[in-house]
């Protein structure tokens, strides 16, 4: 079974292009949700993470919110098969940015470690 790749694109034969797993999927997916601004996309009142990861910092809870606001996303697109268990911020190797660090699970990849660049 193949997952929806994104951003969505359609394949020669005319169908939705997939990926082979489940994780590249889902990564792929937090990678467009991390560069959607909060409210950003009708589809889901909690997609966009633009603002919520750029206050990770700013207070104790937020690391808690982002995980939530991910998972209820994830919810809402039907996303059943996947959990984000925890968020992490570590500097970025020689820019200005920083680089999150979302440890999740899906099927057949249980607590895998992702690094999205801001």
């Amino acid at each position: 079974m193949g997952f929806v790749a994104f951003p969505l694109k359609v394949d020669s034969r005319a169908w939705l292009a997939r990926f082979p797993n489940p994780a590249d999927s889902l990564v792929a997916l937090l990678r467009i949700m991390c560069r959607t601004s909060c409210g950003g996309w009708q589809g889901s009142a909690d997609f966009g993470l633009k603002e919520s990861l750029a206050g990770l910092n700013s207070r104790h809870a937020a690391r808690q919110e982002v995980i939530d606001q991910v998972n209820r996303a994830l919810a809402d697109l039907g996303i059943d098969w996947a959990v984000i268990h925890s968020v992490e911020i570590e500097p970025s190797d020689g820019s200005e940015g920083v680089n999150y660090v979302f440890n999740f699970s899906c099927p057949g990849f249980e607590n895998e470690h992702v690094r999205l660049g801001s």
